[in-house]
């Protein structure tokens, strides 16, 4: 078990509110007193471009540490096309979070939707991941074709907003706070992508596709197959690079896929993962032989 697994906990920060202006001429705004109940949330959104809950989760049994901080971020406008079983979806997972603060992001001027689509989708992977590892209620799946649309200066600007609103959120809401490890996943690449971002900090090497699978499984994500591996490799090798701004890479290495953050250069990545798995003697000797 690394030291990492088990930090000790300050309690949340006390929230008072603010309005923290963006350097897109947004404004992001801190709000402490939140409503319980999901109708009166749906109400406390309208007007704001994009929206976050953030809190414990009362649906997760806690740690003998600390309880799981969680939250849900979305889209306004989106909220208002909701109908039938999407609001009943929206309605319980709000209900899974116990709101320590909301946090309501305006402009004065539209953003456009493909970009706000990203910046979304890159504020929800940050914090369910590298920041804070918070068990997020919701995910997001038109991110994809969003950034496939954008020139790459507009999908840049999208990702480094969404990278600003995910810092502030989480020092500003949640002072830094780091979910007990493992913490939940709201699905398998998820939960794969924090695997190897946390391989990538705290052992600075990258990981193969079979040490990923039995790491999720040991982490409570059983295979469904033994095509299970197939799938894995794909949501890392292919969906998670169609988002424009990934957040982990596949490279082919000794005949094997590789895994490793985005934060960590590849040549490190491979070099660490060397040295955990280094050539046998004997197959050493014969590719130098061959060489």
């Amino acid at each position: 078990m690394h030291p990492l697994d088990h930090v000790a906990h300050r309690p949340l920060p006390d929230i008072t509110a603010r309005q923290i202006p963006l350097h897109d001429g947004g404004v992001l705004h801190f709000v402490p007193q939140v409503p319980f109940a999901a109708a009166l949330r749906r109400a406390a959104v309208d007007g704001s471009t994009l929206y976050a809950f953030v809190g414990p989760r009362i649906d997760l049994p806690p740690t003998a540490q600390s309880p799981f901080i969680g939250g849900y971020v979305g889209k306004s406008d989106a909220l208002t096309g909701r109908a039938g079983t999407s609001w009943r979806y929206w309605v319980l997972a709000q209900r899974a979070i116990d709101p320590h603060a909301m946090i309501l992001l305006h402009r004065s001027q539209p953003y456009d939707p493909d970009e706000l689509s990203v910046t979304e989708a890159r504020v929800i992977a940050r914090l369910a991941t590298d920041m804070g590892s918070l068990a997020l209620t919701n995910t997001h799946s038109s991110a994809q074709t969003a950034a496939a649309r954008l020139t790459p200066q507009r999908l840049a600007a999208a990702v480094t907003l969404g990278d600003t609103i995910a810092q502030l959120i989480w020092t500003r809401a949640l002072g830094c706070w780091e979910n007990p490890w493992p913490a939940p996943a709201p699905n398998c690449r998820e939960a794969a992508t924090r695997i190897i971002q946390r391989a990538s900090k705290l052992e600075r090497r990258g990981i193969d596709l079979m040490e990923l699978c039995a790491r999720l499984e040991a982490n409570g994500y059983p295979s469904a197959g033994s095509t299970r591996w197939r799938s894995v490799r794909r949501d890392i090798a292919d969906r998670e690079q169609r988002t424009g701004s990934p957040r982990a890479h596949a490279v082919a290495h000794r005949g094997r896929i590789i895994f490793h953050a985005t934060t960590l250069p590849t040549g490190v990545a491979l070099s660490g993962y060397d040295a955990a798995h280094p050539i046998p003697p004997r197959a050493n000797a014969t590719q130098v032989l061959a060489g």
